[in-house]
């Protein structure tokens, strides 16, 4: 019989936990222009398994299930996280075509052919209810015995001149804003969502610290305001601890890199 004089057990930790240190534990995106190469280093990843929105996985010797709705992809949740598998790495190949799923779903739902359509901005409120529940879902896959799974998003990417304001007027300042090919308020739940966040793109100087030479394709992994654009990118990590601003466009070399930063070497990080 419980003791009604019992303290009650409350929902608070007792004490901090450790921090993640697998690459397994987190949420990845890369995204970069067309024919770079995404869907290939995808498919490097650890026992990898696409939700293939495009159809990239043609050419590869890929493990594949095609999605071609809305509900193709929430079939595709429900069978990584209930069914048994060994799959370790689920590829989302890419958010902007399952994004496009979304908003099909909801205009076919509510009966019209476009959110704005929708009274009250019903359209926009339901497209974005949506996409936050999928995203944070998809960003954080267990199976129902706890296995962690590894989500890795591939977006295409989007370059758009930067302004600023100058007597009332737009000026274009010469610079652009490279990102994700997403509308603004999906891309800013699916970033929000993401702990680590790379731009493909080709290294434009040697970097013989971390193996790069001149015209390599690399992942940037930091926000980088350069002379002529903004690169998004984002990484988790802390003061003097984070992965190398560059790393070449290669699965070994960023476990290595992940490895050394978040466990000082001590295992292999994935």
């Amino acid at each position: 019989m419980t003791n009604p004089h019992a303290p009650r057990r409350g929902i608070l930790p007792t004490s901090r936990r450790k921090p993640r240190t697998r690459m397994s534990e987190y949420s990845h995106m890369i995204f970069a222009e067309a024919g770079f190469g995404k869907t290939t280093w995808a498919n490097s990843w650890r026992n990898a398994i696409f939700a293939a929105c495009e159809p990239g996985t043609a050419a590869l010797e890929a493990a594949d299930v095609q999605i071609r709705s809305w509900e193709d992809f929430l079939a595709f949740l429900d069978a990584i996280e209930r069914e048994p598998h060994a799959w370790e790495t689920v590829v989302v190949d890419t958010v902007d075509m399952l994004h496009h799923y979304c908003r099909a779903s909801v205009c076919r739902d509510l009966g019209i052919g476009h959110p704005s359509e929708a009274a009250y901005a019903k359209g926009w409120d339901l497209l974005k209810d949506r996409w936050v529940g999928v995203v944070n879902r998809a960003a954080r896959l267990k199976t129902t015995e706890g296995r962690q799974i590894c989500t890795l998003f591939i977006a295409h990417q989007k370059t758009t001149p930067l302004t600023e304001s100058r007597d009332g007027k737009a000026v274009d300042t010469g610079r652009s804003l490279v990102t994700t090919n997403l509308p603004t308020s999906a891309r800013g739940v699916l970033h929000s969502a993401l702990d680590f966040l790379y731009h493909g793109e080709f290294a434009s100087e040697d970097v013989p610290e971390v193996g790069i030479s001149r015209g390599d394709r690399v992942i940037r992994t930091q926000p980088s305001s350069l002379p002529h654009a903004h690169i998004e990118a984002k990484g988790r990590g802390s003061l003097g601890r984070k992965l190398p601003d560059l790393l070449p466009l290669d699965f070994p070399a960023l476990s290595r890199a992940f490895n050394m930063t978040f466990n000082g070497g001590t295992n292999d990080g994935r």
